[in-house]
């Protein structure tokens, strides 16, 4: 199975990141073939704080294959602000977005 999960969470104050961790954990346990998260909106400062739960998961041995995508589009003003994203995130356009979302057997999206 393959998922696809946008985070798009509606302000810098939501939770959508821990049910996004806890959900991934979950969806480990069902050994999927692939998971590809995009991270959109308020949930792209997220590629750009060094100590997050995501290094950890990414990090970690995993039989499938994780994708840690970022709105290039919203990374752009932090980039230009010279903070550097983590290198387990890789910038994305809405294109590679929606290929994610056509290859995945579901899609979720937690605001």
């Amino acid at each position: 199975m393959k998922y696809c999960v946008l985070i798009n969470p509606l302000s810098n104050k939501s939770h959508a990141q821990t049910h996004v961790v806890a959900l991934l954990e979950a969806l480990l346990l069902q050994k999927p073939q692939k998971i590809t998260l995009f991270f959109y909106g308020y949930a792209v400062n997220l590629a750009f704080i060094k100590h997050n739960p995501w290094q950890k998961l990414i990090k970690q041995p995993t039989e499938p294959v994780i994708d840690l995508l970022v709105c290039s589009t919203v990374a752009e003003n932090y980039l230009e602000n010279g903070k550097q994203k983590l290198p387990c995130f890789q910038l994305a356009g809405l294109g590679q977005w929606l290929d994610a979302v056509l290859d995945a057997d579901k899609f979720m999206e937690i605001i």
